[in-house]
């Protein structure tokens, strides 16, 4: 027997959260993240305090592709020495807007880029069956914010 649409989107859901919890897990085991889940955050990598946000009102896919990218953030300042090397401007910034150099936005980008594709390789490591034009559009929109910023 066929399943509905209805089924079928259900199972996808399923996959997604099952996809979302063992992306958790390698948060918490490997890389020694704290991941929250709110409805009053942004997604972001606190790696001051090793702790991933996830803004729970998205859709499961929504979460699962924003954790793999806030997860590469993780792995890129892992090594903070290498990290300050190749995103000097972006990690020497102290969150003052009004001391946003064109550098601390190319390197902001540059991080950017970087996470989106850690978290790709992380996804394929996790053996997860992921949808690359999907995770790609979902990139592509987040990109597209940051430089929106970088042009101002």
């Amino acid at each position: 027997m066929m399943q509905s649409m209805d089924e079928q989107l259900d199972d996808y859901r399923n996959l997604m959260q099952i996809y979302f919890n063992n992306v958790v897990e390698y948060a918490e085991r490997t890389l020694g993240y704290t991941v929250l889940e709110d409805s009053d955050c942004v997604d972001c990598c606190r790696n001051d305090v090793k702790i991933i946000e996830i803004y729970s009102l998205n859709g499961v896919e929504s979460r699962l592709f924003a954790l793999l990218h806030e997860c590469g953030h993780a792995l890129i300042r892992r090594d903070w020495t290498k990290f300050k090397t190749e995103f000097c401007a972006h990690a020497e910034h102290d969150g003052d807007g009004r001391k946003e150099t064109k550098s601390l936005k190319i390197s902001t980008l540059e991080e950017e880029f970087e996470a989106w594709k850690r978290g790709w390789k992380l996804a394929k490591r996790l053996n997860l069956q992921l949808d690359k034009d999907a995770y790609t559009k979902h990139k592509n929109k987040y990109i597209m914010t940051y430089i929106e910023w970088a042009a101002n």
